[in-house]
Protein backbone atom coordinates (compact mmCIF):
# COMPACT_ATOMS: atom_id res chain seq x y z
CA UNK A 1 0.00 0.00 0.00
CA UNK A 2 4.12 5.78 0.04
CA UNK A 3 8.76 1.47 4.68
CA UNK A 4 12.53 2.39 9.91
CA UNK A 5 14.57 4.51 12.17
CA UNK A 6 17.21 7.96 12.37
CA UNK A 7 16.99 10.47 9.86
CA UNK A 8 20.61 10.40 8.23
CA UNK A 9 22.98 11.43 5.35
CA UNK A 10 24.12 8.15 4.34
CA UNK A 11 27.64 8.25 2.13
CA UNK A 12 28.51 5.21 0.35
CA UNK A 13 31.25 3.13 1.38
CA UNK A 14 33.70 0.39 0.02
CA UNK A 15 32.97 -3.11 1.44
CA UNK A 16 35.18 -3.98 4.14
CA UNK A 17 35.50 -7.40 5.74
CA UNK A 18 33.22 -8.94 8.28
CA UNK A 19 34.06 -10.51 11.49
CA UNK A 20 33.81 -14.28 11.47
CA UNK A 21 30.66 -14.15 13.44
CA UNK A 22 28.35 -11.94 11.57
CA UNK A 23 25.05 -12.91 11.19
CA UNK A 24 23.50 -14.49 8.52
CA UNK A 25 21.49 -12.76 6.27
CA UNK A 26 18.48 -14.80 6.98
CA UNK A 27 19.33 -14.16 11.03
CA UNK A 28 19.47 -10.31 10.76
CA UNK A 29 16.34 -10.60 8.77
CA UNK A 30 14.42 -12.47 11.84
CA UNK A 31 15.69 -10.12 14.00
CA UNK A 32 14.39 -7.25 12.52
CA UNK A 33 11.08 -8.81 11.84
CA UNK A 34 11.17 -10.17 15.97
CA UNK A 35 11.61 -6.37 16.57
CA UNK A 36 8.73 -5.33 14.36
CA UNK A 37 6.69 -7.94 15.98
CA UNK A 38 6.51 -7.14 20.04
CA UNK A 39 5.38 -3.86 20.20
CA UNK A 40 1.40 -3.18 19.72
CA UNK A 41 1.95 0.51 18.04
CA UNK A 42 4.37 2.43 16.31
CA UNK A 43 4.87 6.07 15.16
CA UNK A 44 7.54 8.09 13.08
CA UNK A 45 8.58 11.02 10.94
CA UNK A 46 9.12 9.49 7.29
CA UNK A 47 11.76 11.43 4.61
CA UNK A 48 10.52 10.07 1.12
CA UNK A 49 12.54 10.59 -2.34
CA UNK A 50 11.52 9.55 -5.08
CA UNK A 51 13.56 9.29 -8.31
CA UNK A 52 12.27 8.98 -12.06
CA UNK A 53 15.22 7.06 -13.66
CA UNK A 54 13.61 8.42 -17.46
CA UNK A 55 13.66 12.26 -16.83
CA UNK A 56 16.26 12.41 -13.93
CA UNK A 57 13.54 14.33 -11.89
CA UNK A 58 13.34 13.79 -8.40
CA UNK A 59 10.47 14.12 -5.97
CA UNK A 60 10.88 14.89 -1.93
CA UNK A 61 7.53 14.35 0.39
CA UNK A 62 7.74 14.11 4.87
CA UNK A 63 5.52 13.33 6.77
CA UNK A 64 3.81 10.63 9.70
CA UNK A 65 3.21 7.04 9.75
CA UNK A 66 1.23 5.34 12.42
CA UNK A 67 0.85 1.53 12.58
CA UNK A 68 -1.00 -0.53 14.84
CA UNK A 69 -1.85 -4.15 15.02
CA UNK A 70 -3.16 -6.06 13.92
CA UNK A 71 -3.00 -4.13 10.47
CA UNK A 72 -3.70 -0.81 10.80
CA UNK A 73 -1.97 1.42 9.08
CA UNK A 74 -2.04 5.68 8.29
CA UNK A 75 0.44 7.64 6.04
CA UNK A 76 -0.18 11.54 6.53
CA UNK A 77 2.04 13.90 3.73
CA UNK A 78 2.76 17.12 4.83
CA UNK A 79 1.87 19.87 2.56
CA UNK A 80 5.77 21.78 1.42
CA UNK A 81 3.93 24.72 0.70
CA UNK A 82 1.34 27.55 1.85
CA UNK A 83 -0.96 26.39 3.19
CA UNK A 84 0.95 24.40 5.72
CA UNK A 85 -1.33 20.90 6.36
CA UNK A 86 -1.70 17.76 4.69
CA UNK A 87 -1.21 16.95 1.63
CA UNK A 88 -2.36 13.61 1.24
CA UNK A 89 -3.71 10.92 4.07
CA UNK A 90 -3.47 6.72 3.41
CA UNK A 91 -5.70 5.47 6.01
CA UNK A 92 -6.03 1.56 6.14
CA UNK A 93 -8.15 0.32 9.33
CA UNK A 94 -8.01 -3.50 8.61
CA UNK A 95 -10.43 -3.28 5.81
CA UNK A 96 -10.76 -0.32 3.59
CA UNK A 97 -7.94 1.92 2.67
CA UNK A 98 -8.75 5.43 2.16
CA UNK A 99 -6.27 7.85 0.31
CA UNK A 100 -7.35 11.02 0.97
CA UNK A 101 -6.29 14.50 -1.23
CA UNK A 102 -6.52 17.44 0.03
CA UNK A 103 -5.10 19.63 -3.28
CA UNK A 104 -7.30 18.23 -5.49
CA UNK A 105 -10.51 17.50 -2.80
CA UNK A 106 -10.79 13.91 -3.53
CA UNK A 107 -10.86 10.31 -1.56
CA UNK A 108 -10.58 7.17 -3.08
CA UNK A 109 -12.16 4.28 -1.26
CA UNK A 110 -9.90 0.90 -1.91
CA UNK A 111 -11.17 -2.58 -0.15
CA UNK A 112 -8.87 -4.90 1.14
CA UNK A 113 -8.44 -7.79 3.72
CA UNK A 114 -5.69 -6.85 6.20
CA UNK A 115 -4.47 -10.62 5.78
CA UNK A 116 -3.63 -9.95 2.33
CA UNK A 117 -1.56 -6.84 2.29
CA UNK A 118 1.98 -7.30 1.31
CA UNK A 119 4.64 -8.65 3.47
CA UNK A 120 6.59 -5.66 2.82
CA UNK A 121 3.83 -3.42 4.08
CA UNK A 122 2.43 -5.38 6.89
CA UNK A 123 5.78 -6.50 8.95
CA UNK A 124 5.41 -2.57 9.98
CA UNK A 125 2.28 -3.80 11.76
CA UNK A 126 4.50 -7.04 12.86
CA UNK A 127 3.02 -9.35 10.81
CA UNK A 128 3.91 -12.17 8.01
CA UNK A 129 7.05 -12.51 7.11
CA UNK A 130 9.08 -10.70 4.09
CA UNK A 131 10.64 -13.97 3.13
CA UNK A 132 7.66 -15.02 1.50
CA UNK A 133 7.93 -12.38 -1.18
CA UNK A 134 11.50 -12.15 -1.15
CA UNK A 135 14.79 -13.87 -0.78
CA UNK A 136 17.24 -12.35 0.87
CA UNK A 137 20.72 -11.50 1.04
CA UNK A 138 23.84 -8.77 1.63
CA UNK A 139 24.54 -6.64 -1.47
CA UNK A 140 27.57 -6.30 -2.90
CA UNK A 141 27.64 -3.33 -4.52
CA UNK A 142 29.05 -0.54 -2.66
CA UNK A 143 26.81 2.21 -3.49
CA UNK A 144 24.07 -0.05 -1.45
CA UNK A 145 26.89 -0.43 1.93
CA UNK A 146 26.52 2.27 5.08
CA UNK A 147 28.76 2.81 7.31
CA UNK A 148 27.54 1.91 10.75
CA UNK A 149 24.65 -0.26 9.26
CA UNK A 150 23.58 -3.66 8.08
CA UNK A 151 22.42 -4.02 4.71
CA UNK A 152 20.29 -6.52 3.18
CA UNK A 153 19.24 -7.05 -0.07
CA UNK A 154 15.34 -8.48 -1.04
CA UNK A 155 14.79 -10.14 -4.62
CA UNK A 156 11.35 -10.69 -5.06
CA UNK A 157 10.28 -14.37 -6.02
CA UNK A 158 8.14 -13.51 -8.64
CA UNK A 159 8.89 -10.60 -11.54
CA UNK A 160 7.24 -7.40 -11.40
CA UNK A 161 7.19 -4.57 -12.77
CA UNK A 162 6.25 -2.47 -10.01
CA UNK A 163 9.88 -3.92 -8.21
CA UNK A 164 13.34 -5.39 -8.94
CA UNK A 165 14.59 -4.84 -5.42
CA UNK A 166 14.46 -4.06 -1.85
CA UNK A 167 17.06 -2.73 0.29
CA UNK A 168 16.62 -2.28 3.86
CA UNK A 169 19.53 -0.39 6.05
CA UNK A 170 19.14 -1.86 9.58
CA UNK A 171 20.30 -0.40 12.80
CA UNK A 172 22.11 -3.16 14.05
CA UNK A 173 22.19 -2.06 17.86
CA UNK A 174 17.99 -1.79 17.99
CA UNK A 175 17.09 -4.01 14.90
CA UNK A 176 15.14 -1.69 13.55
CA UNK A 177 14.99 -0.49 9.73
CA UNK A 178 16.32 3.13 9.44
CA UNK A 179 15.23 3.15 5.38
CA UNK A 180 13.94 1.02 2.84
CA UNK A 181 15.15 1.85 -1.07
CA UNK A 182 12.96 -0.01 -3.72
CA UNK A 183 13.89 0.34 -7.18
CA UNK A 184 11.41 -1.14 -9.97
CA UNK A 185 11.85 -2.58 -13.23
CA UNK A 186 11.99 0.83 -14.76
CA UNK A 187 15.19 1.54 -12.51
CA UNK A 188 12.72 4.56 -10.82
CA UNK A 189 14.07 4.78 -7.22
CA UNK A 190 11.94 5.10 -3.73
CA UNK A 191 13.69 5.65 -0.26
CA UNK A 192 12.18 6.06 2.53
CA UNK A 193 13.93 7.86 6.06
CA UNK A 194 12.22 6.90 9.51
CA UNK A 195 13.14 8.74 12.38
CA UNK A 196 11.75 9.66 15.91
CA UNK A 197 10.25 6.25 16.27
CA UNK A 198 7.86 5.66 19.33
CA UNK A 199 7.20 1.90 19.62
CA UNK A 200 5.55 2.35 23.53
CA UNK A 201 2.99 5.38 23.02
CA UNK A 202 -0.45 3.70 22.79
CA UNK A 203 -2.50 5.41 19.39
CA UNK A 204 -6.10 6.32 19.47
CA UNK A 205 -8.22 4.32 17.51
CA UNK A 206 -9.48 6.88 15.75
CA UNK A 207 -6.03 7.83 14.04
CA UNK A 208 -7.22 5.28 11.20
CA UNK A 209 -10.94 5.47 11.36
CA UNK A 210 -12.14 8.22 8.18
CA UNK A 211 -15.75 8.75 6.83
CA UNK A 212 -16.42 10.36 3.50
CA UNK A 213 -19.25 12.60 5.63
CA UNK A 214 -16.46 14.53 7.57
CA UNK A 215 -15.68 15.69 3.99
CA UNK A 216 -18.41 16.58 2.42
CA UNK A 217 -16.90 18.90 -0.22
CA UNK A 218 -14.60 15.96 -1.47
CA UNK A 219 -15.53 13.88 -4.90
CA UNK A 220 -15.67 9.94 -3.33
CA UNK A 221 -13.95 7.22 -6.01
CA UNK A 222 -14.21 3.95 -5.11
CA UNK A 223 -11.89 2.14 -6.78
CA UNK A 224 -11.26 -2.10 -7.86
CA UNK A 225 -9.35 -3.64 -5.43
CA UNK A 226 -6.10 -4.58 -7.05
CA UNK A 227 -4.54 -8.26 -6.04
CA UNK A 228 -2.10 -7.39 -2.84
CA UNK A 229 0.76 -8.98 -4.61
CA UNK A 230 0.42 -6.32 -7.28
CA UNK A 231 2.09 -3.91 -4.47
CA UNK A 232 4.50 -4.45 -2.43
CA UNK A 233 5.98 -1.30 -1.62
CA UNK A 234 7.22 -0.36 1.44
CA UNK A 235 4.74 2.41 1.63
CA UNK A 236 2.03 4.28 -0.65
CA UNK A 237 3.83 6.74 -3.52
CA UNK A 238 2.35 9.45 -4.50
CA UNK A 239 0.90 9.00 -8.09
CA UNK A 240 1.65 11.93 -10.41
CA UNK A 241 -1.01 14.33 -9.76
CA UNK A 242 -3.74 15.20 -11.93
CA UNK A 243 -4.67 18.23 -13.43
CA UNK A 244 -5.34 20.75 -10.98
CA UNK A 245 -9.31 22.87 -10.26
CA UNK A 246 -9.94 26.08 -9.29
CA UNK A 247 -10.70 25.01 -5.29
CA UNK A 248 -11.24 26.20 -1.86
CA UNK A 249 -8.97 25.76 1.16
CA UNK A 250 -9.90 22.34 2.45
CA UNK A 251 -9.59 21.43 6.40
CA UNK A 252 -7.43 18.95 7.83
CA UNK A 253 -8.63 15.41 6.24
CA UNK A 254 -10.05 13.07 9.11
CA UNK A 255 -9.03 12.18 12.56
CA UNK A 256 -4.93 12.69 13.98
CA UNK A 257 -3.12 12.46 16.77
CA UNK A 258 0.20 14.16 17.40
CA UNK A 259 2.58 10.95 18.93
Amino acid sequence: MRALALIAVFAPAIAQAQPANRPTAAQVLANVELTYKRPQHLTARFDQTVTYAAIGQTKKTAGRLYASKPAQMRWDYLRDKAPKGLDRSFIFNGTTLWVIDTTNLQVLQHTQAGNNLPAAIAFFTGAGSLTTQFNVGFPTAPTHLVPGATVLQLTPKQPSAQYSQLYLVIDPSSWRVAKTIMIDSSGNTNTFEFSAIDMKTAIKPTVFQFSPSSLPNYRVITAPTAPATTNPTPAPTPPSPPVRTKRTLPGRPGPTTTP
